[in-house]
C-alpha cells in the first residue's frame, strides 16, 4: 500500500479528526525516523513524504496543516 492510500484509508476510518491528524503525524514519525546515519536522498525523500501528509492533514484540519506545512524546514 502506498502514501496515498494510508492517507486515505485513515481519512475514512470515521475516526474524530483528532484521531486521524494523530494517526498522520506518527506514520510521518515512523517515516522521518532515518536514525543516526542517513543519505542526502534518504532525507529528502522523507521530506517529500512529509509534504504528502501535511497536505492530507489540511483537508481534515486546515489550519493545523497549514502550520506543519510552513514550518517543515525547521
Amino acid at each position: 500500500m502506498n502514501l496515498k492510500e494510508q492517507l486515505e484509508g485513515l481519512k475514512q476510518s470515521g475516526g474524530t479528526n483528532r484521531e486521524i491528524t494523530d494517526a498522520m503525524l506518527m506514520l510521518d514519525q515512523t517515516l522521518r525516523d532515518l536514525g543516526s546515519v542517513y543519505t542526502k536522498e534518504a532525507l529528502e525523500t522523507a521530506k517529500n513524504n512529509s509534504k504528502i501528509i501535511y497536505k492530507a492533514i489540511a483537508e481534515v484540519d486546515k489550519e493545523l496543516g497549514k502550520m506543519l506545512i510552513l514550518n517543515i524546514d525547521m
